[in-house]
């Protein structure tokens, strides 16, 4: 990713931490029960002003329906679990962009998905509710990505030395979300998400020390050399 990309995403990160840190000084924290729609419609104009909105479904149902309603900037939502992943099906045509993982693909197409052509067809069912983009996380055996303009990727999750799988799925998330902020295309999103993945599952640590784009790239063409 260009110089600039980064400079801007550290640009976006920082303003959005100013702003967080300016609510959190006026008033103590809301606990996630807390994030009601009249909470968000409060914030909505900051919200809507926003690159990429990232969402997930510990957020109360009726709050995440509202915001899904009503935010006008892109969105991305992690389905979270197969428990709390239903609260999406009535808004998935109101996002831009969706990351599920195997189970919690099959629980909101209804397509068992054992092939990649099981894969292609739970993305077809839920890009027809109007989503614009899919990834679907196969685990170990990589991802597949889909849009509504005809698009897909099917990316293998490079081969690495696990040393601990806990924010494996959060680095696919950031990764993607990141790349959709800045239009970088389906087959691109979907490369450097699965890197990301796969370069986080490499530290021992939840969060990576080394995470990098560089460090990215190093994991997904390191086989080539």
């Amino acid at each position: 990713m260009a110089e600039n990309d980064q400079a801007a995403l550290e640009t976006m990160a920082a303003r959005v931490a100013s702003k967080v840190q300016e609510e959190q000084d006026a008033q103590p924290a809301p606990d996630i029960e807390a994030i009601t729609p009249e909470f968000l419609r409060q914030r909505l104009d900051f919200i809507n002003h926003a690159g990429l909105v990232v969402v997930e479904t510990n957020l109360p149902e009726v709050s995440l329906q509202w915001l899904c309603q009503h935010c006008t900037a892109p969105m991305l939502a992690d389905p979270v679990s197969t428990i709390k992943a239903p609260k999406l099906k009535p808004v998935l045509g109101r996002l831009t962009a969706l990351k599920p993982n195997r189970m919690e693909a099959e629980l909101l197409s209804g397509v068992a998905i054992e092939t990649d052509a099981d894969a292609a067809r739970a993305a077809e069912k839920l890009l027809e509710t109007g989503l614009q983009q899919v990834y679907i996380s196969l685990g170990g055996d990589g991802l597949y990505a889909a849009d509504r303009q005809g698009h897909t990727a099917r990316v293998a999750c490079p081969r690495v030395q696990i040393a601990n799988a806990t924010g494996g799925g959060d680095a696919v998330a950031a990764a993607l979300a990141a790349c959709i902020a800045h239009g970088r295309t389906l087959e691109e999103t979907a490369q450097l998400a699965i890197g990301a993945g796969a370069l986080a599952c490499t530290s021992s640590e939840t969060i990576h020390p080394g995470m990098s784009w560089e460090n990215i790239h190093y994991i997904l063409h390191k086989e080539e050399h």
